[in-house]
């Protein structure tokens, strides 16, 4: 498939051509709604009701707690769908690649924590100041 993607790619797309190879690696998006069942399963669903076991180290103690390490937390997920969006948009060979890794890490990750339900406890219960952080 070309790299350099034209803008009307597109603009050929319809319900029964979604199935075709052009369009085929739209169902991979598939994925996400899916992905986030089942996290709110796990997290809040019926899935929860289980005991997590905190994991912590000796480093995690002296590593104060900044509110401005919020800002690049929050930029991590704009940056992975920004990602997402111009790879679908632009370039379907590394929109495939990109969206296989997706599904393979995630999916692992929600194995390991359905097999061992994990929690790390690095908030704060009081916070100096009331801020929009």
């Amino acid at each position: 498939m070309d790299i350099n993607i034209p803008l009307d790619y597109y603009r050929k797309l319809r319900p029964k051509t979604l199935l075709s190879q052009r369009y085929r690696h739209l169902l991979m998006l598939l994925f996400w709604p899916l992905f986030g069942l089942t996290f709110f399963a796990m997290e809040r669903g019926p899935l929860s009701q289980r005991e997590y076991f905190p994991v912590e180290c000796a480093l995690d103690d002296i590593i104060p707690f900044n509110v401005f390490f919020l800002i690049p937390y929050l930029f991590w997920f704009v940056f992975m769908w920004a990602m997402l969006v111009y790879t679908l948009l632009f370039d379907v060979r590394a929109f495939r690649i990109y969206m296989r890794f997706i599904i393979i890490a995630y999916t692992a990750t929600l194995i390991i924590y359905l097999v061992a339900p994990t929690c790390q406890e690095l908030r704060p219960v009081v916070f100096q100041r009331d801020n929009i952080f």
